[in-house]
């Protein structure tokens, strides 16, 4: 729809409503970028409770009969499954408590 608008604007030449459509796609650029880095962190807890318990993606494809090696691998280096899938996994390889302290972003410094 964004790219749709912004097309209309460009050939009516109404430039009010075009910055309106370009600022609507940053906004939803900027969204995507926050989801991006939280897939990134759930890929990361993921990855690091399996590393934890030494469990390979083999070794929980048996552990969830549901799910092949393939799928397990794919999804967990994706990071975009769901809360239902995340909490299936660590009930699987036996985590009963997760830290999920909030980490520093790449980029920013804290120390200001």
């Amino acid at each position: 729809m964004v790219t749709y608008m912004t097309r209309m604007c460009r050939i009516r030449h109404f430039w009010p409503v075009m910055r309106l459509c370009e600022v609507r796609f940053l906004l939803m650029a900027g969204k995507q970028q926050d989801l991006r880095y939280y897939y990134a962190e759930a890929s990361r807890i993921l990855k690091a409770e399996l590393a934890r318990r030494d469990i390979s993606y083999k070794e929980l494809a048996r552990l969830l009969p549901d799910e092949n090696y393939v799928q397990l691998k794919t999804k967990i280096n994706r990071g975009s499954f769901s809360a239902g899938f995340f909490i299936k996994v660590l009930r699987a390889i036996g985590a009963m408590h997760v830290d999920i302290t909030e980490k520093t972003q790449p980029g920013r410094r804290t120390d200001r």
